[in-house]
């Protein structure tokens, strides 16, 4: 099974949210997010699946963290914890033609919990100082290797300066 981090994270702050939300606008690193996740399957908690603008997350299958007994979560499998969530990910790729990935997307116990299990992460280092209530998890940089890099500047189109990386676990 290959786990793989897909995040945004401030530079200075580890911030990955606030108030529900993604504290900043960058089409580009979605676009990227869109590409990286088309036609894998995507695990999330329930926070992030109800931040979603438009749930299911279309082209991919959606695996849905949480610790309510009946949510209310159409489109999406639900499990209560991460060894149930790769045990269907195993149960629902088994017969897939091609490779599977399970794309852990957040919140930030979600990242708690699949980073010392991921064997690469895809990390947007958004060049800014953001306040925010949800941190990204501390990452031991030592155990990872930047492989790709592409740094893009702020635009129309994004609020601010970033950097997206492509890290694998060394």
């Amino acid at each position: 099974m290959i786990i793989e981090i897909v995040a945004a994270i401030a530079d200075n702050t580890q911030v990955i949210g606030r108030n529900g939300k993604i504290p900043w606008r960058i089409k580009t690193d979605l676009a990227n997010f869109h590409k990286l996740t088309n036609m894998q399957w995507v695990v999330m908690g329930r926070n992030t699946w109800e931040s979603l603008p438009q749930k299911p997350l279309s082209n991919r299958g959606n695996i849905v963290i949480t610790t309510q007994k009946h949510p209310t979560i159409e489109g999406a499998a639900w499990v209560d914890n991460i060894e149930s969530a790769m045990g269907i990910f195993r149960f629902l790729t088994k017969h897939s033609s091609t490779e599977q990935k399970l794309m852990v997307i957040g919140g930030a116990r979600v990242y708690h919990d699949f980073l010392p299990l991921a064997q690469v992460m895809h990390i947007t280092h958004v060049h800014a100082h953001i306040e925010g209530d949800v941190y990204f998890p501390q990452v031991n940089w030592n155990e990872w290797k930047a492989e790709e890099s592409k740094d893009y500047k702020a635009s129309e189109k994004d609020d601010y300066p970033f950097t997206i990386v492509r890290y694998v676990r060394i």
